[in-house]
């Protein structure tokens, strides 16, 4: 799934170093920019899921303070921790299986693309009010609200590791 567009690597040409505006720019496949410290790359794993892969590992006792902080629930078992809103996972850890391994943060957001979304993602979607259920019609405002609450809470996090965001 991924293309030239659908990757922001460090070193390349750079308009910002905020999380917010690396994922727009991902989105709207512009020209990368920069990102904030601790991350060497930024990509759409699947048409819902951007990968964020950091220097070091994830800190899953940190973010996962940082989740509660923000309302969030976590999930942690045999596998890598989960964020998760109304049993939906929102961010996880990257585990072994994983393309970065414990480098890689999963952020699951709603794509611009609203209509390629899974059915799993289209139940969440109709539950944040971000897809209304009898037309099916994208409240941007639900939409953005729902973004920028996971990119704040990962900004959140990187703030607190690397000291940016």
């Amino acid at each position: 799934m991924t293309s030239v567009k659908d990757t922001i690597t460090q070193g390349e040409p750079c308009r910002s170093g905020s999380l917010l505006q690396s994922i727009l720019d991902l989105f709207d496949g512009k020209a990368p920019s920069d990102f904030p410290a601790g991350i060497g790359k930024i990509e759409r794993a699947t048409i819902e899921a951007v990968r964020v892969k950091f220097e070091d590992e994830t800190d899953e006792e940190l973010l996962a303070r940082i989740a509660k902080e923000e309302g969030y629930a976590t999930e942690k078992g045999s596998f890598a921790l989960r964020v998760v809103k109304d049993g939906a996972i929102v961010a996880r850890a990257g585990s072994r299986s994983d393309v970065g391994g414990r480098f890689d943060l999963y952020v699951y957001l709603f794509p611009p693309e609203m209509g390629k979304i899974s059915v799993y993602q289209k139940v969440v979607a109709r539950r944040e009010g971000v897809l209304e259920p009898s037309t099916g019609k994208v409240s941007f405002e639900n939409l953005y609200r729902f973004n920028l609450k996971v990119i704040s809470l990962v900004s959140r996090y990187i703030e607190e590791k690397y000291g940016g965001g």
